[in-house]
């Protein structure tokens, strides 16, 4: 029993620190997570009605001719593309109801200002196979535009365009005016995007190292502690045990 209580004595500090510093650990590991992948909380008050998300999947520069070279061209009908430019857009309705063209206070369109001009605009990915037909059956090419006159997506329903354009637009505008919404919900994933996602998880990660190493470190020295107070512990019983032989033989001879 006294066996017991010298253990337990020489050794609840270190329980204590150990506890401690878990706690501590978990904490940041949990904030952590929650920084790389933060989360918004769903109540009854803030689920989206009304919500279309548009995702830039890709752009990307085609050709450029610059040269006297004219072997090699690139003709869309009749007419010569210089310099053409490639995107793939996703347009997805990530509320819990139907858009429709009544829900926009003039047709939702795609911008792509400061280009010279729209070449080319195709469905190459749908949910519905009926939104390849639909949804471009009656849309136009207004310059720099692409205005769809007849919008039609269920909940969770998406499609994804592939569109050319003669010359790079300095940006691309949507149509944001949707009853019920401010806004529309636009998502960029392009290069800045995956840049700016690899810098929060090397930030992430770092952190993760930093924790893991002081982890280590206070292991080693708990072990260290621990090792030395038993060493003085067995010294103490070593000596008890001596002191008692001598004890005895001094008797003995006596």
């Amino acid at each position: 029993m006294k066996r017991i209580k010298d253990w337990v004595k020489n050794n609840l500090i270190g329980f204590l620190v150990t506890a401690i510093i878990s706690a501590i650990i978990g904490g940041l590991i949990s904030w952590g997570i929650n920084w790389i992948l933060p989360t918004k909380s769903i109540t009854a008050n803030n689920i989206p009605k009304k919500e279309l998300t548009c995702i830039l999947n890709y752009s990307q520069r085609i050709f450029v001719n610059k040269s006297n070279d004219t072997d090699f061209k690139i003709v869309y009908g009749e007419q010569e593309v210089r310099d053409p430019y490639y995107f793939s857009i996703t347009i997805k309705n990530t509320g819990d109801e139907a858009i429709t063209n009544e829900d926009f206070k003039r047709a939702f369109y795609i911008d792509f200002v400061d280009c010279k001009e729209l070449i080319k605009a195709s469905v190459i990915e749908s949910t519905n196979k009926d939104i390849f037909d639909e949804i471009l059956d009656k849309a136009q090419i207004n310059k720099t535009q692409l205005v769809f006159s007849d919008f039609f997506l269920n909940p969770s329903e998406e499609f994804t365009l592939s569109i050319i354009t003669e010359s790079q637009p300095s940006q691309i505008k949507y149509n944001p005016r949707i009853e019920g919404i401010s806004n529309i919900k636009i998502i960029n994933t392009t290069v800045e995007r995956i840049n700016q996602v690899e810098k929060e998880k090397t930030i992430f990660v770092s952190v993760m190292i930093s924790v893991a190493s002081v982890f280590v470190l206070v292991i080693v020295i708990l072990l260290i502690i621990s090792r030395k107070k038993e060493k003085q512990y067995n010294e103490k019983i070593n000596s008890y045990l001596y002191s008692s032989d001598d004890k005895e033989e001094v008797q003995a001879n006596d």
